[in-house]
């Protein structure tokens, strides 16, 4: 009777802890994906729309004047000057994962980023948010990996 209760519960275990990671979007990001955002950021920058498109292979889904656009009336702020390319966090949402560039050392919720969608391993959207919105999004998620991750009082931002 015991050995059954104890295969029973075991079982119940099993499924659950089955079920729980069919619920996370495949595949963590791996480290090529976080460099071709960050390098998409600093490109977009100059206003390099095209070869920030090809960079994250979303040419099917922005033209060089749609991404100008989006940026021109999303985020202007990304022009204002150098934008850091070091620190950057990704988390799952429901079936995509989510990873985020801030355009200056993330030290206040008005800081201006750049969240990249990843579906299936590849970018599939470029989305506009909030430093503060960002934070609200990765603490709520089941986990987030930092690429590096942002200490206050670390400079972030290299002299070229």
């Amino acid at each position: 009777m015991k050995k059954t209760i104890f295969v029973v519960f075991a079982l119940i275990l099993w499924v659950a802890s089955s079920v729980f990671a069919y619920a996370e979007p495949a595949g963590v990001p791996a480290e090529e994906m976080f460099k071709s955002a960050k390098e998409s950021v600093s490109l977009i920058s100059y206003g390099e729309y095209g070869m920030a498109i090809a960079r994250l292979k979303l040419e099917n889904v922005y033209t060089e004047a749609s991404l100008k656009q989006f940026i021109d009336t999303q985020c202007k702020e990304i022009y204002m000057g150098s934008v850091q390319t070091e620190v950057s966090v990704a988390w799952p949402e429901t079936d995509v994962w989510k990873l985020a560039v801030p355009f200056e050392a993330p030290e206040d919720e008005a800081v201006g980023a750049l969240v990249f969608v990843i579906t299936n391993g590849a970018f599939t959207e470029i989305q506009f948010k909030r430093w503060g919105e960002v934070t609200q999004a990765y603490e709520g998620a089941q986990q987030a990996i930092w690429n590096v991750a942002y200490t206050p009082g670390y400079v972030i931002v290299k002299d070229w």
